[in-house]
């Protein structure tokens, strides 16, 4: 479920980038920025590394972005399950039926809102708009490292050979 809830929810946001290309993504590729890009990294609704990225940019502290990252990671194994407890209460099921696609999105999106909302507030961060521009912020910088994995994997570094 919580595969075809990611590829579902960002397959606007990834439209230029083949969503099968995700599958091909199965080794560790390191990034420009340090980054480590895995499938498994991908798939999180909260990469801890993206995370403190945006709340460190932000200027929030070391160790408040820490925290609150940690807990965010934590958290993603929740939000798969509070989104398909939300479509459930609905007739038809938007993850049942594809022609409601925009309606699952919108569960998603308001979803993922409450949880990294709540969890910003109780590490104090309780401005909205900060909340919601933190969460723009982090959304599309897992676009991004999105698109530069696939990029880096289709196209890998080749190693030099030294030459004798």
């Amino acid at each position: 479920m919580k595969d075809m809830l990611y590829c579902l929810c960002c397959a606007a946001t990834f439209s230029m980038v083949g969503l099968s290309d995700l599958y091909a993504v199965t080794t560790e590729v390191v990034l420009s920025n340090s980054m480590k890009c895995t499938k498994e990294e991908l798939m999180t609704f909260f990469p801890q590394q993206v995370v403190e990225s945006v709340l460190l940019k932000a200027h929030l502290s070391k160790e408040q972005a820490e925290a609150i990252s940690k807990e965010l990671a934590q958290k993603d194994r929740e939000l798969a399950k509070l989104v398909e407890e939300k479509a459930a209460k609905v007739d038809p099921n938007p993850f049942k039926d594809l022609s409601q696609r925009d309606l699952a999105i919108r569960i998603y999106r308001e979803t993922l809102y409450e949880v990294f909302a709540k969890v910003l507030k109780s590490h104090g961060v309780t401005n909205e708009d900060q909340i919601q521009t933190l969460l723009d912020e982090m959304q599309a910088a897992k676009s991004e490292l999105f698109i530069e994995c696939i990029r880096k994997q289709q196209h890998p570094t080749k190693p030099s050979i030294p030459s004798s």
